[in-house]
């Protein structure tokens, strides 16, 4: 799981599935069977496979979808009403387009701007999640209150301290969270 966070588990960077299938199943499958393009631990490669497979251990461990742990154990209690997957339409206005996306045709504004995510149903463990500056702000304020926020522990404060220290110094600057 370390190797996966700071992208160093020698998993390829990006593949174009959504050029392939808009099947998750089958998506996960292909990510799961990839090959690695290196040993683990000996160099960093940004890896969308590896924050998907993070995304889906999450999911195997705790029996619940990723977006669904997210909202019960962090964005909730920490009052992040503002940060979710697949926003709805009525959320649009105050949403910033990012891109025409020649693959859809059409101004990506609301959307996932990733597109293995757009095949993936919008909710993967390496895109897909909108914000506010103000639930960002309370998620940072949990980080530099060592894990808590209005009386609400999110993370031990050894946690913390493991999230935010280097990882691998000697070819990366990666944390952990």
């Amino acid at each position: 799981v370390r190797h996966l966070m700071t992208h160093s588990a020698g998993l390829p960077a990006f593949e174009r599935f959504f050029l392939e299938t808009m099947d998750r199943d089958t998506i996960v499958a292909k990510v799961l069977a990839a090959p690695l393009d290196t040993v683990p631990g000996a160099r960093m490669v940004y890896s969308d496979f590896g924050l998907i497979l993070a995304g889906l251990i999450v999911e195997r461990v705790t029996g619940e979808r990723v977006e669904h742990f997210l909202e019960q154990r962090v964005f909730g209690p920490l009052g992040m009403h503002e940060t979710m997957y697949r926003p709805p339409a009525e959320l649009l206005g105050r949403i910033a387009p990012t891109e025409f996306d020649p693959w859809r045709g059409v101004q990506v504004r609301g959307q996932v701007h990733d597109e293995n995510t757009v095949a993936l149903g919008g909710i993967s463990g390496h895109a897909g999640l909108f914000s506010t500056g103000r639930d960002l702000a309370r998620f940072a304020r949990m980080y530099l209150n060592q894990g808590t926020l209005d009386g609400v522990r999110i993370a031990s404060p050894r946690t913390i301290a493991m999230f935010t220290r280097v990882q691998e110094p000697g070819f990366s600057s990666r944390a952990l969270g």
